[in-house]
This record gives structure tokens, C-alpha cells and sequence, in this order.
């Protein structure tokens, strides 16, 4: 995400030494324990709230307005990729206690999401390199984006729910 930023640095050529051996920049070795993290405190404190109702839309607002900035301040020196955004960590955070206090959800069913959950994880890394290298192959070389996140999007939820019900 921020490669745009370092180009001409040690760094950027450590970088791009990696991104040639992995193909992707792997950001879920970094976000997914973070994550984790984030879902073992909310599960800690489900008893009692972990933000006063007040706060936590306040908080909920000051995120999306740095994640707002942060994806200005990204694309315009755009990177290899835009979805290693540090403030998507406090987003989550309050976005999930947001919802988990919300009573619109209190008495539905996501246990289907658990089941696919996996699925989703694993899928999505295939389906967002054979999109774009069946782009750049068609010769659309500067498709990126949202027309690759729906695409992506699409077949991994397609696949996943397809998957789910096979196995059941």
C-alpha cells in the first residue's frame, strides 16, 4: 500500500525482492492476529460494554475519518496494492462493537458465515490473481480496483457458499 511512498529506498528494494517470491504482499500474516486480538477483547468484555453508547459512535466516526484520509493520502501515490490500511484496525474495532450492541442483529442467524468463513480466507487470494492476470493477458493491463474487488468478491462468495453446501 504505501510502496508508491518508498520507491528509491533500501526498503522498497527489500520489498520488491519479496514481492517477487510470494507474487502478493501477503497482508493477512500482519492483519490476522491483530484481528484475532481485536475479537478475543470484544469477546471478553460481551458482557459489559466496552464503550459508552455515546462514545463508541463517536469513536465509530473519528475512524472512518482517518480511514477516509488514509485512502486520499494512498492514492495519491498509489502502491501495488490498497488494502494494507493501519487505521481498517480501529474501524474494525468499534465497527464490530457497533454491531455487536446493535438489536437490528440480536436475533439473527450468522452461523453461516462461521461455516464459510474459511473458505472466504483461502479463496480470495485466487480468485484476485487469476482476475488480474487474466486482465493483464486480455490486454486490460490498468483494471484495478473496484471492478477487480467485485469480481473477486463475486466468484469467493460464489465458491464459498458453493463449497458450504456441498459439504453439508
Amino acid at each position: 500500500t504505501y510502496s508508491g511512498y518508498l520507491q528509491g529506498t533500501k526498503i522498497h528494494a527489500i520489498y520488491t525482492a519479496y514481492q517477487h517470491m510470494f507474487i502478493t504482499t501477503r497482508n493477512g500474516l500482519f492483519y490476522t492476529p491483530i484481528f484475532i486480538l481485536i475479537g478475543f477483547y470484544l469477546a471478553s468484555r460481551s458482557k459489559e460494554k466496552s464503550f459508552s453508547k455515546r462514545h463508541r459512535c463517536l469513536h465509530l466516526i473519528a475512524s472512518l475519518i482517518f480511514l477516509t484520509i488514509e485512502s486520499v493520502i494512498v492514492c495519491m501515490k498509489q502502491g501495488t496494492d490498497k488494502n494494507f490500511l493501519f487505521s481498517l484496525l480501529p474501524v474494525s474495532l468499534f465497527l464490530m462493537d457497533q454491531l455487536l450492541h446493535a438489536k437490528i442483529f440480536a436475533n439473527r442467524d450468522f452461523s453461516h458465515l462461521r461455516k464459510s468463513s474459511q473458505s472466504l480466507y483461502f479463496l480470495h487470494p485466487i480468485f484476485l490473481e487469476s482476475s488480474k492476470w487474466t486482465f493483464e493477458y486480455l490486454g486490460f493491463d490498468g483494471l484495478q480496483g473496484i471492478p477487480i474487488f467485485l469480481i473477486t468478491f463475486t466468484l469467493t462468495t460464489l465458491s464459498a457458499r458453493l463449497l458450504t453446501t456441498v459439504k453439508t
